[in-house]
């Protein structure tokens, strides 16, 4: 490699683009730490969608499916060994199933 005065440049970079695990099977350290914000984030995001879409608030079937996923989250959070989600695919399917019922039920 050469610089703009064509002067040899010598050296390398070395990048590690692998998913690495994280002290949760089956999550990586990325996959936890999206899951952990969305944990971290979820009682503010509830209060607003209940704030703008009041039907919401008497929706039990939406209340009992987005408390389930919570539960869910910290079960991953805390690494707890009876967790419902065993790899990050399992708990994007579950995010995705709530996510268009809110949708849907707004």
């Amino acid at each position: 490699m050469q610089d703009a005065n064509d002067a040899d440049i010598n050296g390398y970079a070395l990048f590690d683009l692998r998913n690495q695990d994280s002290d949760v099977n089956g999550f990586s350290v990325t996959e936890l730490e999206a899951l952990t914000k969305i944990y971290n984030t979820r009682n503010r995001m509830i209060s607003n969608l209940k704030s703008d879409y009041p039907r919401l608030k008497t929706n039990n079937t939406w209340i009992d499916m987005s408390d389930e996923l919570y539960d869910n989250m910290k079960d991953v959070v805390n690494d707890a060994s009876n967790k419902q989600f065993s790899d990050y695919s399992e708990y994007l399917d579950a995010f995705k199933d709530r996510y268009q019922y809110t949708i849907d039920h707004r």
